[in-house]
């Protein structure tokens, strides 16, 4: 709505009069109500009670704008934001509506969405979420308390500020709509000036939280990138001494090398791209298959199966991942043309896993598992699967497996090994 005379502004000052008792007066730049500071009475905007005149609108949220993006280290950041805010006004008086665009565009707010159907309001904010919400509390059809029950259990709008400016005002009313998630109460007549603090105040509040809310993501994110999905949930809800015992699970070492005779600084950085490049096509299916990765180091990647993604079959899942793997190394290095090799063991049992590390936390297995993995893929073929006979226990007759002579693993003794060629028998 433009704030140049017409009809449109006729039937707004008329309203403002006849309904908010406001008197308005022509100024150099434009017409506005004349409002005072220092003056207690909403309802007092004559020059006579000796109060002194506020500043225009305009000028009001240009210093609530200011004072919104107040930085901590006092630098003050354009206050354009506050003026660009989609603004929704929900009330079912066309003229109170017309009166609210009027205060707002004199305040510099350009983006208003009206409805004075309540009962649309709900479709109208998801097809275009508003910044905050201005509504009335009773209307037909649906009450501004039904808005705020709904947007609340919205997780699209949930987090919206809701300003509720009603003429029901009484201590019930309010509680009733503070309890439903309103930000902020005010009963009509109002000063258009207090509306705008109050918007700021709001606004102030969202930004806030908005910061707080990408500062969690940006954690969040981080936590995942080093623990399991599970286990990040119980340290962000407070768990601190984080260490469980698992009766069965499967754990798969690889280990990437090049076969080229020659170290060179340059050889290392290429190794060390493509070894980026395999391990973040393995981390693409390790959660599609319910397992869970460890760590990568020197060349190494350890996954396992059973932990917090608890299956019966974890011991098939981890070995068709590593079939998946060799199959995917194979095929980035015909790509790239680089000569690597990739070597796979596996075995199951029991571990304990934990969150270690109180400045730099990371998740990690320990147990005599653990070490069989290790010396099943040390004692491994490159470009082959080599899994324990209690890894081949859980496969049954629906894996291509070879077994090898007994060898003597390291700490463990003689052991039956296979090697897992694919599926099929």
């Amino acid at each position: 709505m433009s704030a140049s005379p017409g009809k449109g502004l006729d039937i707004a000052l008329y309203a403002a009069e006849t309904i908010f008792n406001f008197r308005f007066a022509d100024e150099a730049d434009g017409i506005r109500p004349i409002f005072h500071e220092n003056c207690l009475s909403k309802q007092c905007f004559d020059s006579s009670c000796g109060a002194r005149p506020a500043k225009g609108l305009s000028e009001v949220t240009e210093h609530a704008s200011a004072s919104l993006l107040l930085q901590p280290n006092g630098a003050v950041t354009d206050p354009e934001p506050m003026h660009k805010a989609r603004v929704m006004l929900i009330d079912d008086e066309p003229a109170i509506i017309e009166v609210l665009e009027v205060y707002l565009e004199d305040a510099g707010f350009t983006d208003i969405v009206v409805s004075t159907d309540a009962s649309r309001a709900m479709a109208l904010m998801r097809a275009a979420p508003p910044d905050i919400v201005i509504t009335d509390l009773m209307m037909p059809e649906v009450s501004g308390f039904e808005i705020l029950r709904r947007m609340r259990a919205d997780q699209l709008l949930s987090r919206i500020p809701v300003i509720i400016l009603t003429g029901y005002y009484d201590p019930e009313n309010k509680l009733r709509a503070l309890e439903l998630g309103a930000t902020d109460f005010l009963s009509k007549p109002v000063d258009p000036s207090e509306l705008v603090l109050r918007m700021r105040n709001n606004f102030a509040i969202k930004h806030y939280q908005d910061d707080l809310q990408q500062a969690y993501q940006r954690t969040h994110r981080l936590l995942l990138g080093i623990l399991p999905p599970s286990v990040a949930r119980r340290l962000e809800l407070g768990e601190t001494d984080l260490v469980d015992y698992f009766a069965n699970a499967t754990v798969l070492f690889a280990d990437l090398t090049s076969s080229a005779n020659v170290a060179s600084d340059a050889n290392e950085a290429r190794m060390a791209q493509l070894r980026n490049r395999i391990f973040n096509a393995f981390d693409q299916f390790v959660d599609k298959w319910g397992l869970e990765k460890i760590n990568t180091a020197s060349g190494a990647y350890m996954l396992v199966g059973g932990l917090n993604y608890r299956s019966a079959d974890h011991a098939r899942r981890v070995v068709d991942a590593g079939l998946a793997m060799l199959s995917i190394a194979e095929g980035e290095a015909v790509e790239i043309g680089a000569d690597v090799q990739l070597r796979i063991g596996a075995h199951t049992g029991s571990v304990v896993a934990s969150v270690a590390g109180p400045d730099r936390t990371y998740y990690d297995l320990w147990g005599d598992t653990v070490n069989v993995a290790s010396r099943m893929e040390s004692t491994g073929i490159h470009g082959c699967l080599q899994i324990s006979d209690v890894t081949r226990g859980f496969l049954g007759d629906d894996y291509s497996v070879e077994a090898r002579d007994v060898s003597e693993i390291r700490g463990e003794g003689a052991m039956s090994t296979f090697f897992v060629f694919g599926r099929g028998s």
